[in-house]
């Protein structure tokens, strides 16, 4: 995905770096959704994720317990460090425009 400059055959720089933004966006979420499943499957009981995850796709009753700790434990688990982890980014890049606005770097 190169774009070339009509007028003068060149590549624009802008192009090389939405195609790095694109691919870091796509190792981030990669690399999120391989979070996610580890959060799943991590926990004091020796529920397994994949058994789960098995159990599921062929349309078979969950134990109690099964249920239990996915649904109740694990996955309130990792939706809140998903929430909390977008909070502080987004204070952080909130907190830089704010000083930048405060410095006179704003516009």
């Amino acid at each position: 995905m190169v774009a070339l400059n009509l007028f003068s055959g060149v590549q624009h720089p802008y192009d090389a770096r939405e195609t790095r933004a694109r691919r870091a966006h796509l190792w981030l979420g990669l690399l999120l959704a391989l979070t996610c499943l580890m959060s799943l499957a991590s926990g004091a009981s020796d529920i397994s994720l994949w058994t789960v995850l098995g159990k599921l796709l062929r349309a078979q009753e969950l134990t109690r317990m099964e249920h239990v700790v996915l649904f109740d434990i694990r996955l309130p688990r990792m939706v809140l460090g998903i929430t909390v982890a977008c909070g502080t980014g987004w204070s952080g890049f909130s907190d830089s425009c704010s000083l930048d606005d405060a410095a006179g770097l704003g516009k």
